[in-house]
């Protein structure tokens, strides 16, 4: 819907933009999960960082590829919960010192 004062140049310039940006953000998304799941295939452990509302969107998101979060590494553990979503809530210090070598 165009705004006051906006021709249909302007607003099929935006409409233009819109998909574009749209079309990219869906390709970033692929090769994400395909990244994702190449690490996933090779034996890698999954960790998010940061469990606030992006954390937990990806972690659902992930959830649905039935890929396993092994934890989310946090900066500081006081500020957060131990665990969320059924996912422990770690610093990232914990998280590199647990990591297999």
């Amino acid at each position: 819907m165009p705004l006051v004062g906006q021709t249909e140049d302007e607003v099929d310039c935006m409409e233009k933009i819109s998909y574009m940006w749209q079309e990219n953000l869906r390709r970033q998304q692929a090769c994400y999960k395909d990244t994702i799941r190449e690490q996933v295939s090779a034996g890698r452990t999954i960790v998010l960082y940061g469990a606030g509302m992006y954390g937990r969107k990806i972690l659902s998101l992930l959830r649905q590829e039935h890929i396993h979060v092994h934890a989310f590494a946090v900066t500081q553990q006081g500020y957060n919960l131990p665990e969320v979503m059924g996912v422990p809530v770690r610093t990232v210090d914990e998280v590199i010192r647990d990591m297999p070598q």
